[in-house]
């Protein structure tokens, strides 16, 4: 990804990874693979594994990431341990598979079995910034980034899509609607344009607003979320927030070195 994506300078994204068993069709793998697939879901349904996946852009598309050590948290509780892979010590009976040492060593192996098989792809993310860009190096890490390329679809984004169909069909079959039903619908819309009205007259209020307490020397924003990227209800908290210039960073003084080499 280069500067043309969203004007800023992004490091080279890598190829994304393959797994090893992409080409494999033996009954083991294909055991493995359904066995990782169920993890990878059970990571992304924060409902269950109580983790809280962010959205980034990779590629350019939206895909979900989440930082290392929550996985590894997820994995560590009473649902998740049930779904870790088993680990070559395991096979000794001396070893107490219940052990949180045990648990702990299970959770990496089964971690870093995903980052083996592409199910959890290490990224390099900026400060504050959306943009991703995939590791050459794809190793496990607590304190890394990953997204997780496997993700099974939502039954809300099937009900959107189905919901988004009958919305298109109803609006070519405007015409054979019954005048009730078209008159709702022009109300409906006068309601929608006095929405969009208010809500550009609160945005010119609170720029005359924040304009005289600029000039009085305190100025300070009306709805600061309002155009922000959050939820609808999260635009409108908080109700007012000074504006308060960052502190100024000292310059450093140049070194004796410094000033060497430059005479």
């Amino acid at each position: 990804m280069g500067s043309s994506c969203c004007g800023n300078d992004h490091a080279p994204s890598a190829p994304l990874p393959t797994s090893p068993l992409a080409h494999d069709d033996s009954a083991a793998a294909k055991s493995l693979r359904a066995q990782m697939e169920k993890i990878a879901a059970y990571l992304a349904n924060g409902a269950q594994s109580g983790v809280k996946l962010r959205e980034g852009v990779l590629d350019g598309r939206r895909v979900p990431f989440l930082k290392g050590k929550r996985a590894v948290a997820a994995l560590s509780s009473s649902k998740g341990t049930p779904l870790l892979l088993p680990v070559e010590s395991e096979t000794n009976a001396d070893v107490d598979s219940d052990s949180s040492d045990s648990v702990q060593a299970r959770v990496t192996a089964t971690l870093e079995t995903l980052v083996l098989h592409a199910l959890l792809i290490r990224v390099d993310k900026a400060p504050k910034q959306k943009q991703l860009a995939v590791t050459a190096l794809q190793s496990w890490d607590p304190s890394a980034y990953y997204v997780l390329a496997h993700v099974p679809t939502s039954p809300y984004h099937l009900l959107g899509s189905i919901a988004m169909v009958a919305v298109v069909l109803a609006g070519v079959m405007f015409p054979l609607w019954p005048d009730t039903l078209r008159i709702g619908v022009l109300y409906l819309s006068y309601a929608l344009l006095g929405l969009l009205g208010v809500l550009f007259a609160v945005a010119m209020v609170r720029l005359a607003l924040y304009v005289v307490l600029y000039v009085v020397g305190k100025p300070g924003w009306l709805f600061p979320n309002l155009f922000a990227d959050v939820g609808i209800l999260e635009s409108f908290q908080p109700v007012w927030e000074w504006d308060v210039p960052a502190p100024a960073v000292p310059a450093r003084a140049p070194s004796a070195s410094g000033k060497a080499k430059r005479e």
